[in-house]
């Protein structure tokens, strides 16, 4: 077993709490915009698409995950959900792969992932092959051991700015 996948296996371990939507939101505000394995993926998916514009999923989540307890179209009206919950009914795969990208889960099952990910199905069906094989505990267990504490939304930290 790799360090990371040690890591990630010990982390898995020390999540006991759930993670609220603003955690989230905080650690994402830490990533890079972008990441190779979901920059390809996203590339084979979509390729002619105006998806791939540089920075659009952190911006996307950012956005996302700000409304997410208010009344939007969408009619998301339990603003008591936690992160698991919003990562288990996501449908949108990019922002799936992102994210675990981003929060450390390790390059074997980001691979694996991807590689398990039709390019022509139903959004919910791709995000659904993606779960199988990364499912929220590794990723938030990646995210309670990285290095980078999520920032507090909110706050006057520069970090909390969408770019």
């Amino acid at each position: 077993m790799t360090n990371s996948r040690r890591g990630i296996s010990n982390a898995v371990k020390r999540v006991s709490q759930s993670m609220s939507i603003d955690e989230l939101a905080g650690h994402i505000q830490c990533f890079d915009a972008e990441t190779p394995i979901t920059a390809g993926l996203r590339r084979r998916i979509y390729p002619s698409s105006k998806a791939t514009t540089p920075g659009l999923t952190k911006k996307s989540w950012l956005g996302w995950l700000a409304d997410y307890p208010k009344t939007d179209p969408h009619r998301r009206k339990d603003s008591d959900r936690d992160a698991a919950f919003v990562y288990n009914h996501l449908h949108f795969v990019i922002m799936l792969i992102w994210l675990a990208e981003s929060a450390g889960v390790p390059r074997d099952l980001l691979e694996r992932a991807s590689a398990a990910i039709p390019e022509v199905a139903p959004d919910p069906t791709q995000a659904a092959r993606l779960r199988k094989v990364i499912p929220w505990k590794h990723v938030a267990a990646a995210l309670a051991a990285s290095q980078g504490a999520p920032v507090e939304v909110g706050t006057n930290d520069p970090r909390t700015t969408i770019p």
